[in-house]
C-alpha cells in the first residue's frame, strides 16, 4: 500500500486554500503569457508562504504565469491569483506580454522557407 505521504502537509491542501487573500475587483488581471520577474530575492527572516517563496526563486529570471503554474504544479487560475497578489505587494514586476502577431521578419522567413520547398 502506497498511501499519502505526510512529509509535505501543504500538498494536502486544496488549491483554493493556498490563496492568501480573497480576490477583489481591483486585482490585476494577468494573461497566462504575462512575463513576471522578482523585484528582489526572498529575504531571510521575512515570512512568506511556501508557494510565494518558490515563485520568487523561480522568477529570479522572467517566467510566464503559465510556466509558474506548471513549475509549482498548481492550477493556472491559482497561479494568476498568487502572482497578482505578489505584483500588488511589489514583490514581482510584470513585463511586456509577448505580441501574438508575427513580426514582418518572421513572415518573410516563412515565405522564403515555403518558396524553397
Amino acid at each position: 500500500m502506497t498511501g499519502l505521504s505526510t512529509s509535505d502537509p501543504g500538498r494536502l491542501l486544496r488549491p483554493f486554500a493556498l490563496a492568501l487573500k480573497d480576490s477583489d475587483d481591483t486585482a490585476l488581471v494577468l494573461d497566462l503569457a504575462s512575463m513576471v520577474v522578482a523585484v528582489h530575492p526572498p529575504e531571510e527572516g521575512y515570512e512568506t508562504a511556501p508557494e510565494q517563496e518558490k515563485i520568487l526563486r523561480l522568477c529570479a529570471v522572467p517566467h510566464s504565469v503559465a510556466e509558474i503554474a506548471a513549475a509549482l504544479d498548481i492550477p493556472p487560475s491559482l497561479a494568476r491569483l498568487l502572482v497578482s497578489d505578489m505584483v500588488a505587494e511589489g514583490a514581482l514586476r510584470v513585463g511586456a506580454t509577448p505580441d501574438p502577431r508575427p513580426t514582418d521578419s518572421l513572415l518573410q522567413a516563412v515565405l522564403e522557407g515555403l518558396q524553397a520547398l
